[in-house]
């Protein structure tokens, strides 16, 4: 699995993170996104254990703000981009 999105449960729409999943699967990338219903923790050891390569996580924060909080799995960097920042980083090659 390539990204796998993260929910806050405070988030009220799903739209900003289903804009984000669209992008990913049209650049060629595996995702999931959770439904939002459990605690982050839980949806970070769903990502662990599915083996995901790269967390995004959604929050009312960068739903406002319309940033993507993306974090590598292999090295724990986390960092957040613009929307047109990230749909740049998707189509940059990467070692998945």
């Amino acid at each position: 699995l390539d990204y796998y999105i993260v929910i806050a449960p405070e988030l009220k729409s799903k739209e900003f993170p289903l804009k984000i999943l669209s992008h990913i699967r049209d650049s060629g990338y595996s995702a999931l996104i959770d439904s939002g219903k459990r605690s982050i923790s839980k949806q970070f050891k769903e990502a662990s254990k599915r083996l995901s390569q790269y967390v995004i996580v959604m929050g009312s924060d960068e739903e406002s703000k319309k940033i993507v909080s993306l974090k590598n799995f292999k090295t724990s960097n986390q960092e957040s981009m613009t929307l047109d920042d990230f749909i740049i980083f998707l189509n940059q090659p990467k070692d998945l």
